[in-house]
């Protein structure tokens, strides 16, 4: 496209056709009630709110993540305690409250 009147802010075309400018966006947009609205203005006017809506949906994204993550570890230990349970297995040797590596004590079985 030749947009023949690009950035011309002074005289906005209000489009982004052949005549018009490449930073006139049109938008839908979703109010907190979620209707849906159709944003026509200039990007450096709706890039501020644009910016908003994508952090907001990346918080709740992160949310997501975060709450999936804690009902991960909450299934692990609850299948963790039942092989413990099952096999009758010493508590420390599934221990998930410390941070530190399981420390194992090697056995020598050669004999000299």
């Amino acid at each position: 496209m030749n947009y023949k009147n690009a950035f011309n802010c002074k005289k906005c075309p209000t489009s982004n056709g052949e005549n018009g400018c490449p930073m006139w966006w049109e938008m839908i947009m979703t109010n907190h009630l979620g209707e849906q609205k159709v944003e026509k203005n200039c990007g450096y006017q709706l890039l501020p709110s644009m910016l908003i809506l994508v952090c907001k949906q990346t918080e709740h994204t992160t949310f997501a993540a975060y709450d999936m993550r804690n009902k991960l570890v909450e299934n692990v230990g609850k299948v963790i305690q039942a092989v413990q349970h099952k096999f009758n297995l010493p508590e420390e040797l599934l221990d998930m409250t410390e941070d530190k590596p399981l420390e194992i004590e090697e056995t020598n079985n050669e004999s000299t």
